[in-house]
């Protein structure tokens, strides 16, 4: 078989699929994977006779059947093409469900309606999006005019897509059907231990959101933020909404603004001498604040209500999506972790209090975290016009929405998975035996000793921290009106519910 049409030879193999017409058009994106093939089945035998259009139909049509949908390729493609030759293309086997397919994807997303009748022939409706390659709504939006089932999870301005590869298919039959109560079932732990563990990994998740953004936080605020936390699921996230738990979120923070940005913005640093902005992720513009958190809040309530769609998924998609956009002056990340919270909450996966430990799980996975944020930031950087403004900001020249509406949220949804089951496997079952160790310690201890409450935990806390020993300065600070008896069964006591029957 000869080159397929405009595609380049790389020993002696060709590129296919979007990387070929990526490439041939320049599109500002990033290429995926080059994918070669000697014999591609699809492709005619030769070029003879072959336009440029039913070539970048061919090439268009392999890359919907092995590598599923990318928006973002189809929004650039459709500002690069002249509508004439839009037209021309999606009437290539016009009646048939590439051409069908390719149709619809090129209206949604352009958001431009081509000036072609409505298919009249009385075609089997297809999907948009395979479900065999990506995550789409197990029940679609029928479009008549393409005879296509658009069971893609989000609008024009706002839909973020994710491949099912062998790491994630991993994690969604491992945790097909899973509930969080499923936990418990086999413990002989009752119900006010596991409200403890729950509350105390609320105010480890609490803690940890604060930290993994740099802030240094004390129980009190913890405290404050938890009661923030246990609002996921429980409010229909508007902007109003989001306004308010801003708000709370920056309570007594200094030098903060409030509000969705009505400038620029960027995450970055400043050159030493010049004060210029060196940008590692550049904000939507402020302008395109709104559509996209229109789109975003249309995508909450598809997500919500397909009780198949992962959960998973759709935390990823929203919550990685909204702290791309960067829309507030200040507090997006905590805002961002809320939502994760929200839609695993909404999907039924949380604790007796509403609520899951995804920012603990995080602060464990912080580097992976970093990585896979700066990933997508570097994925669209090169692809943003920007001017440095009088007052050290940015300000985006391009039409840049594009990429804050349609990106890849494989490598999000992975990490959050990631994080997920490390939750699952390991913070969870470490703080219920935590929990259940520290009640039979209490217990112990109060059969012999009568103490404020609080010292029961901070008893216990510093033997954990002497690994089942009191130090000297403990003794000497909290503990000086007990005799070395006293301290010795306080150790033995400790000893003994750690070598009890975990949970």
């Amino acid at each position: 078989m000869n080159a397929p049409f405009f595609t380049k030879e790389k020993n002696g193999m060709f590129s296919i699929g979007y990387k070929a017409v990526i490439e041939t058009f320049e599109l500002p994106m990033q290429s995926p994977i080059p994918l070669y093939d000697k014999k591609v089945k699809g492709f005619p035998k030769d070029n003879e006779g072959i336009t440029m259009l039913e070539a970048l139909f061919y090439h268009i049509q392999f890359a919907l059947k092995n590598e599923g949908v990318d928006l973002l390729f189809f929004a650039l493609l459709s500002q690069k093409l002249e509508e004439e030759q839009l037209i021309e293309l999606v009437q290539i086997k016009h009646t048939g469900e590439t051409a069908r397919r390719i149709w619809f994807l090129v209206e949604f997303a352009s958001k431009k309606t081509l000036p072609i009748p409505d298919l009249k022939y009385r075609k089997e409706y297809v999907n948009a999006l395979d479900e065999n390659i990506q995550f789409g709504l197990s029940e679609g939006i029928v479009s008549k005019r393409h005879r296509v089932i658009n069971n893609l999870p989000g609008t024009s301005d706002f839909c973020p897509l994710a491949t099912k590869t062998d790491e994630i298919v991993k994690y969604t039959e491992k945790y097909k059907g899973f509930s969080i109560s499923s936990l418990f079932v086999s413990s002989d732990t009752n119900t006010i231990l596991i409200e403890k563990m729950a509350y105390s990994l609320l105010l480890k998740d609490s803690k940890s959101s604060f930290i993994i953004e740099g802030e240094k936080i004390n129980n009190r605020r913890a405290q404050e933020f938890a009661k923030v936390l246990r609002k996921a699921g429980k409010h229909l996230v508007t902007d109003a909404f989001l306004l308010s738990l801003q708000q709370e979120i920056m309570k007594g923070s200094k030098f903060n603004k409030l509000g969705f940005r009505t400038e620029g913005g960027f995450i970055g640093e400043h050159d030493y001498e010049t004060g210029e902005p060196i940008p590692s992720h550049i904000s939507a513009r402020h302008e395109d604040i709104a559509p996209l958190m229109n789109g975003l809040y249309k995508s909450i309530s598809l997500v919500e209500s397909d009780s198949n769609f992962d959960s998973m998924i759709a935390a990823a998609t929203v919550a990685f999506g909204f702290v791309n956009i960067h829309p507030f002056f200040d507090g997006n990340g905590r805002v961002h972790r809320y939502l994760i919270n929200h839609i695993l909450s909404l999907k039924k996966i949380s604790l007796p209090n509403g609520t899951f430990p995804i920012s603990a799980a995080i602060r464990y996975h912080i580097e992976a975290y970093s990585k896979v944020l700066s990933a997508y930031s570097n994925s669209i950087i090169d692809y943003i016009d920007w001017v440095e403004t009088e007052d050290l900001n940015v300000k985006v020249l391009s039409d840049s929405a594009v990429y804050y509406r349609f990106f890849d949220a494989t490598a999000f949804s992975l990490f959050l998975y990631e994080c997920f089951d490390y939750a699952i496997t390991v913070l969870i079952p470490n703080e219920l035996t935590l929990t259940f160790h520290f009640n039979a310690f209490k217990e112990k201890v109060k059969a012999q000793y009568d103490m404020e409450e609080h010292h029961y935990s901070l008893l216990f806390n510093y033997l954990e921290q002497g690994n089942g020993l009191l130090s000297k300065n403990a003794i000497k600070k909290f503990f000086n009106e007990y005799s070395p008896d006293d301290i010795t069964y306080f150790e033995n006591c400790y000893q003994e519910v750690k070598a009890e029957k975990t949970l």
